[in-house]
């Protein structure tokens, strides 16, 4: 699965923490919980939208 997302708009975004034994759909959701991001899978893809973080 490949994963896209506007690099310039997450640039300044970050996540401290440890998903070491959490399933890999369960990060992708904490993460974007966390920055105010919402994400989809399409055709095998995860497309992450993000407004970006300050």
């Amino acid at each position: 699965m490949s994963i896209h997302y506007d690099r310039h708009l997450l640039a300044n975004c970050t996540f401290t923490g440890q998903l070491n034994d959490v399933p890999f759909l369960e990060k992708i959701r904490l993460i974007c919980l966390t920055t105010e991001s919402t994400f989809e899978i399409t055709d095998n893809q995860l497309i992450i939208h993000s407004h970006g973080c300050n």
